[in-house]
């Protein structure tokens, strides 16, 4: 190989030389060179590799559509955040946030409950949904609910919401759960579906999209958990303290993200359209279109977890688990990421 001459050697290191002395230095106590340091609000984007994170959602239901909107739509992407999106049921998806197998989780209210009444640090950041949206749907021959006394009655899973939905409702109608119905464990929403299919069960709580699939092929929706006048903390997400004291601007973006994925949702049914119904596997047009309308309006823009909507879910551990009324509902909740957001005008940045 022929050496270059000396002279071109020094001039091509006095050059370097010159642009290296140009270059920003990092701030003191700043992000390194390259990289964006984030806002109070989340906003900057990080240029830096983005985090592997793993979450689950705890049902095929488009109550956990704002993991699956933030991930198809680039929003975590967006901030940094290279999610891998696992659909774990309820008692699975919260045995993975204690163990750290997941990072964060999408469930409900009661999973934070019994969590913490076995010790486990876990609290929720964000409460993008504060409404059941579940129904209670029957064979075509059940034509009142007295007429599920002595018939089977799926759910996905003892202690999930979709056993509160029907332990709630049978209770409302007079009908006693355990001894007038046998409660069923499915583990999934297109297992109960499948189960009533084959008519395994008289009946069995399902969401949207798959309800409304269900009805379109004539089972009857005997009774809707969204028809009644109380919050409950249906889709929260939730995380391990600590990772709140370790990593909480990865917590704050997670939140942005989310926030965002929420008015994606309000603002583009395309999307949304498209996002129920490749997690749920539903691609019937018209309950697609249905789901969208129901649950559009019912997400919270900003996702603030109140103080009432985890009383409910309190109140509903502590029937059976007396413990549980010593659990004040703040220390289930830390929402200090989304009232950042809500200061910094993020909502009129989303809703112009």
């Amino acid at each position: 190989m022929q050496r270059q001459p000396l002279a071109l050697v020094c001039v091509g290191l006095l050059l370097l030389g010159i642009l290296g002395a140009c270059a920003p230095a990092s701030a003191p106590g700043g992000a390194a060179a390259g990289t964006a340091a984030s806002t109070p609000s989340g906003g900057a984007v990080p240029a830096q590799p983005p985090e592997q994170v793993r979450m689950s959602y705890a049902g095929l239901t488009a109550h956990f559509a704002t993991s699956w909107v933030a991930k198809d739509a680039g929003l975590f992407d967006k901030y940094g955040i290279d999610a891998e999106l696992l659909h774990l049921p309820s008692r699975q998806a919260s045995a993975a946030l204690v163990s750290g197998d997941v990072d964060y989780g999408f469930f409900s209210g009661r999973t934070i409950v019994e969590l913490q009444l076995q010790g486990s640090d876990i609290v929720a950041v964000a409460g993008p949904l504060l409404k059941l949206i579940q129904s209670v749907i029957v064979q075509p021959d059940i034509r009142a609910p007295t007429d599920l006394r002595g018939k089977r009655v799926a759910v996905t899973g003892f202690g999930s919401i979709n056993d509160f939905a029907a332990r709630y409702l049978l209770k409302q109608w007079g009908v006693r759960p355990d001894e007038e119905v046998t409660l069923l464990q499915l583990q999934t929403i297109p297992n109960i579906f499948a189960a009533l299919e084959s008519r395994a069960v008289d009946g069995g709580v399902l969401s949207p999209p798959t309800s409304f699939q269900a009805m379109s092929m004539g089972y009857r929706e005997l009774g809707a958990m969204h028809d009644q006048p109380f919050e409950y903390p249906a889709s929260l997400v939730v995380v391990r303290a600590n990772t709140l004291r370790e990593r909480p601007d990865q917590v704050r973006r997670v939140v942005r993200a989310v926030t965002e994925a929420i008015a994606r949702i309000k603002n583009d049914r395309a999307t949304a359209e498209a996002a129920f119904g490749s997690y749920t596997g539903v691609g019937d047009a018209e309950s697609l279109r249905l789901t969208y309308d129901l649950y559009a309006p019912a997400f919270e823009r900003l996702p603030l977890l109140t103080e009432s909507a985890m009383q409910a879910a309190i109140d509903e551990v502590a029937s059976d688990e007396p413990r549980a009324r010593d659990l004040a509902a703040t220390g289930t909740m830390d929402m200090r990421f989304v009232r950042e957001l809500e200061a910094a005008g993020l909502l009129r940045e989303l809703y112009p």
